[in-house]
């Protein structure tokens, strides 16, 4: 399944009463914010995988991009991320936004990854409490197609911290018309946990128990291959379970039956559960 990551334009949160927009809502609403460059600049980029891809759709995609969401009549927040050539999103940091007058101060709440590394960002420009300024002007200027150049966000200063711009011009954002940038799903990722015994019962010298285990997936929502869900006892006996989909960060409880030889009679009642429980482990 192909997810539009971030791209769908979301409806607004505010204050304001059901059924009304926002001032805030109507300059600055809630969605995808492109830069303007058009051009690439690659020569800080050390491998050409990490190379900013200009091509997208509608000729809008440039190496950064804002993710905004209106929180409040006066409130917002986002991600400013970096695009890849494969059209994936870096996350560069994560901030809350407070506006008065056509300006907002941005208050970052966290960095990724990519902070540290100097291929996008400034090593140790920006730090998580930092304060940064930015306005969004109402203002119709040049922009490519597919972005509204009446809806537009600019970082005061990003030059000094994000690496690929420039001129202030790369610092000014507008929002993305349509889903121009599509950002390619990630694979599940199963994890067993929790391995442990169900009901067990006898039928002749065998004794038939139940092995559970909660299966989570830690990962995105392409399936690459099926995968099933692995018992195994000391003796080398076992079962295995196959796993159906489950959706990023969900978890379920899977089982199956496994045959353990007995020396309790026929008939026999109480309690035949395995002192130890079974192992468990996600296969491909």
């Amino acid at each position: 399944m192909v997810v539009l990551a971030a791209l769908i334009l979301t409806a607004a949160c505010s204050g304001a009463p059901q059924g009304t927009t926002s001032m805030l809502e109507s300059t600055l609403p809630s969605g995808v914010y492109d830069d303007a460059i058009l051009v690439p600049v690659c020569t800080t980029v050390p491998t050409p995988s990490q190379c900013p891809d200009y091509s997208g759709p509608s000729g809008a995609s440039g190496p950064y991009a804002i993710d905004v969401s209106v929180t409040g009549t006066d409130t917002f927040k986002g991600d400013v991320y970096a695009i890849a050539q494969d059209g994936s999103k870096i996350i560069l940091f994560s901030f809350t936004a407070a506006t008065q007058s056509g300006t907002a101060s941005l208050t970052v709440t966290r960095l990724g990854p990519s902070n540290s590394t100097g291929v996008w960002m400034v090593n140790g420009s920006v730090s998580t409490g930092q304060v940064l300024t930015a306005s969004y002007p109402k203002a119709a200027t040049q922009w490519p197609t597919g972005l509204d150049g009446s809806h537009v966000l600019t970082l005061d200063g990003c030059s000094n911290y994000l690496v690929l711009a420039t001129t202030r011009p790369d610092c000014a954002f507008a929002r993305e018309r349509t889903s121009a940038i599509v950002v390619p799903p990630t694979d599940a990722v199963y994890v067993a946990s929790n391995p442990r015994w169900g009901t067990c019962t006898q039928a002749g010298q065998d004794v038939h128990c139940t092995a559970i285990a909660t299966v989570t997936n830690q990962g995105g929502t392409r399936i690459a291959q099926v995968h099933y869900l692995a018992f195994f006892l000391s003796d080398g006996t076992g079962c295995d379970a196959d796993i159906p989909v489950i959706d990023p960060g969900a978890s379920r409880s899977l089982g199956c039956v496994v045959t353990i030889g007995s020396n309790f009679p026929p008939g026999t009642t109480g309690n035949q559960t395995p002192s130890d429980p079974p192992k468990a482990i996600v296969q491909p």
